[in-house]
């Protein structure tokens, strides 16, 4: 009322405004493109810079450490940059060893948005790391975590070593913070502790420091690009298989092992965990380093059985990429921070990857120059078309379709077994296991 708007968005089913246009003056542009892993958000944020005369902000929990190229897939995204000749940022800013928070990326990006915008670029955040791209909108530096207190961090600790089981040590943070707690991947010990240590600290949740409901800085258009649940799994394990290839166990025993192993030939596994999550404390606990770590110790001290738990290692990582895709539709399916128009992912890359069981490949009916053309005119639109897309009963369908599972979809991936493509014959991944031993 009062700013001319009367787009009903009490009749969509899911889409409702986080925040209002109402202002006498237009706010800088800000294009938020999230998704989960492995989607093609790079090519997306890299072409779409290059159209609308954009700059690119990298939100990745992993892509900010140096020397993690292959774990982080960092290349893909600094090949799309330079071929379209679009600076990229928030990349290579920290060493693996130390230590790198929300609040230290949200403080330095923002930095980098207002640079942007005093510049008359568009700022484009891309990413699927749920804290850091909604961050960078909407964070408050004044609410801040508390600091790490190294004494209530072990009390906290040997608190936990008391439980008998995972689900009892995370009950213990379910009672105060839930949602974080619904963040949490099975026996992340590090994260349980932090979270309790926050609370016990502030006497607040840690979830209440993550951000702060609605940006009032900027006019937000905000894009989700995911897959059918399928489809996507699908294309999750396959990235597993690839980012194998393309040289994880030489990156990560190069960063994390190679000293410490070669100094320290008598430690034990266990204390060679101990130290690594002590001198790289989070880095070390990204998706992919730290069953790697793990399974790299297992061919230290029983190279026999490398082969064998091989096949065990890979479907681990697997599964655990396929838990945080879930995790982050989940995420931004709830944002409590700005409303977003869900996209079906189209692959940029030239080649399909068939899925066996259906004996065709994975395919969109929109092209990607067609998916492109939407997002520029979603990005031209003024305010008002905006939010009327966003409560478009097309859109929801769309969002319907990527974010909900029906029963029957939901009873195939209750089965959903991974498939090996790279890997599918055992002189492929023998090999790959003698090159390490």
């Amino acid at each position: 009322k009062g700013c001319g708007l009367s787009v009903m968005f009490c009749l969509a089913r899911h889409c409702r405004p986080k925040y209002s246009y109402c202002t006498s003056q237009p706010l800088p542009k800000v294009v938020l493109l999230s998704g989960t892993t492995g989607v093609g958000k790079s090519f997306m944020a890299s072409k779409l810079a290059s159209i609308i005369g954009g700059e690119l902000i990298s939100a990745d929990s992993v892509k900010v450490y140096k020397k993690l190229d292959v774990l982080s897939n960092k290349t893909s995204i600094q090949i799309h940059a330079k071929e379209f000749g679009i600076p990229l940022h928030m990349v290579d800013v920290v060493e693996p060893t130390d230590e790198f928070s929300m609040a230290a990326f949200c403080t330095k990006g923002k930095d980098v948005i207002q640079d942007i915008v005093s510049r008359g670029k568009i700022p484009i955040i891309f990413g699927g790391t749920c804290f850091y791209a909604e961050g960078l909108i909407s964070w408050d530096p004044e609410n801040k975590t508390p600091k790490r207190d190294a004494a209530l961090a072990q009390k906290i600790t040997k608190l936990l070593e008391t439980d008998t089981t995972w689900e009892e040590s995370l009950a213990r943070l379910e009672a105060v913070d839930p949602i974080s707690a619904a963040n949490l991947s099975k026996n992340d010990y590090f994260r349980l502790v932090r979270a309790l240590e926050i609370y016990e600290a502030s006497g607040k949740p840690k979830s209440s420091f993550s951000v702060n409901g609605p940006p009032k800085e900027y006019d937000v258009r905000g894009f989700f690009m995911t897959q059918t649940r399928k489809a996507l799994y699908r294309e999750l394990d396959l990235r597993c298989e690839k980012i194998i290839t393309h040289g994880l166990f030489d990156e990560i025993c190069e960063v994390f092992l190679k000293n410490l192993l070669s100094e320290r030939k008598s430690l034990s596994s266990q204390e060679v965990k101990q130290i690594i999550q002590r001198n790289y404390p989070t880095s070390s606990m990204s998706i992919g380093c730290k069953e790697t770590i793990d399974y790299l110790l297992s061919v230290r001290d029983n190279p026999e059985a490398a082969p064998s738990n091989f096949l065990a290692f890979l479907q681990t990582f697997q599964a655990h990429t396929r838990q945080f895709a879930k995790k982050q539709i989940s995420w931004f399916k709830n944002s409590n921070v700005t409303d977003y128009i869900w996209l079906e992912s189209i692959s940029s890359r030239s080649q399909k990857y068939p899925d066996k069981r259906n004996k065709g490949p994975l395919q969109s009916s929109q092209s990607v120059e067609d998916q492109l053309a939407d997002i520029v005119q979603l990005i031209n639109c003024s305010p008002k078309d905006f939010l009327e897309a966003l409560a478009a009963p097309e859109r929801q369908l769309v969002r319907d379709k990527l974010a909900l599972l029906d029963k029957a979809e939901l009873r195939v991936m209750k089965e959903y077994q991974p498939q090996t493509v790279l890997f599918s014959d055992k002189v492929t991944w023998v090999n790959e296991v003698e090159s390490i031993k």
